[in-house]
């Protein structure tokens, strides 16, 4: 049941019955519809000061698009103050067997602008991705979680001319990257929860033209 209602647009619940033997029981499980649809809009003011403090994010998801536990997410932000920092994303994943395994690809793009010294810099990224994750320990007490990405950032940062004369303007790099995560949080003390979060990351980056290998 822990498993089941944490499938996207899924409900479960679980409750204890007489088993066929008596002095025994038995769980009786109930799956139910839930959400098809949702979304979310949120204000913060947690930005950096260069694009702009004040950000507006708007996000919406469908589950259960081709009935195999699958969700569709789009998620958006905007520094709408200085108009200077805009990131979408893109991440669809399902569910990949019986034991809550889900594998996910995801793709996402970043504009940004920023002054210094008087001059203008801008940039965009294009990144996409590929992950699988898996549900390693689920309790009433605990859960963690293995998650295993790969992916690539196609990165090109725009210089003022008047910076690099001779050289370009642009810079263009290439990030490789695969991370393996364990995450998870545990119920040890009482009225208390406890997460952590283990990472490692490993990657080359490609330096596409004179520019960026100058920088």
């Amino acid at each position: 049941a822990l498993l089941m209602s944490e499938v996207p647009g899924v409900e479960a619940q679980v409750s204890l019955q007489s088993g066929s033997v008596p002095g025994t029981s038995a769980p009786d499980i109930t799956l139910k519809p839930g959400k098809r649809f949702g979304g979310y809009v949120g204000l913060d003011n947690q930005g950096d000061p260069t694009t702009g403090r004040s950000r507006v994010m708007a996000g919406v998801y469908a589950n259960g698009l081709l009935g195999y536990g699958d969700q569709l997410r789009v998620d958006l932000l905007d520094a709408y103050e200085k108009s200077d920092l805009f990131n979408g994303s893109l991440d669809y994943s399902l569910l990949a067997g019986g034991y809550g395994t889900r594998v996910g690809v995801n793709y996402s793009h970043l504009n940004y602008h920023y002054n210094f010294l008087g001059e203008g810099y801008n940039g965009y990224s294009d990144n996409w991705g590929l992950y699988v994750t898996h549900p390693w320990i689920r309790t009433a007490r605990a859960r963690v979680d293995v998650r295993a990405d790969f992916g690539q950032q196609f990165l090109t940062d725009k210089y003022p001319a008047s910076v690099f004369m001779g050289v370009g303007e642009e810079g263009r790099k290439r990030a490789t990257l695969g991370s393996l995560t364990l995450s998870g949080s545990v119920a040890g003390v009482p009225g208390g929860i406890t997460g952590f979060r283990v990472q490692g990351t490993a990657g080359s980056l490609d330096y596409r033209n004179d520019l960026s290998r100058l920088i």
